[in-house]
Order: C-alpha cells, then structure tokens, then sequence
C-alpha cells in the first residue's frame, strides 16, 4: 500500500502524516496539471508503486476528513481481509 502526501511549501511540512510518502509539488506557473501532474509522474516514473493500493492525498487531508494514516490504513486493510478478490485500488483526495 503506497500512500502519498502532496505538499508544495515547507510551511506544510507539518501537517504531513507520517504513515504517508510525502511529494514535494513544486509550484510551476506554467503547470496546469496540479495535483493530476504529480500521479502522472508517479504513474510514469514508479509503475511498482501502483502494484496494489496507491493513493494521492491533499497535505490538508487530516483537516479536511479528521482521519489520521493509521485509520486510513486500517480501513483499507480491514476491508481489503473483508474482500480479497477485490483486487487493487486507487484513492485521491
């Protein structure tokens, strides 16, 4: 399970949840793409990453759902025993 934190400044830093693989997002006036170009180059660039469960979440994730990793993780896991011919998964938030 590969679940990355996307962050552009280091004043997010903080607010990175430590069960997660940060991404550094460097703001790019030209870069129309935002968040899409980050699983792009995830996509392109790490293909093993995308094996099983892959997600892309907001530094603001925990703010915006008050989920930390470890329940997210959980979740997943609980519900991936729940049904293991579910097959891998995409999360983007």
């Amino acid at each position: 399970m590969n679940i990355f934190q996307i962050y552009y400044s280091s004043e997010q830093i903080s607010k990175l949840d430590p069960e997660f693989i940060p991404v550094y997002n460097a703001p790019n006036p030209q870069e129309r793409w935002f968040e899409y170009g980050v699983m792009r180059q995830l996509w392109q660039n790490h293909h093993h990453y995308f094996d099983d469960f892959v997600g892309v979440l907001s530094h603001k994730f925990y703010e915006k759902t008050g989920l930390t990793g470890k329940e997210v993780k959980a979740h997943i896991a609980k519900h991936t025993a729940q049904n293991p011919q579910g097959g891998g998964g995409r999360l983007f938030v």
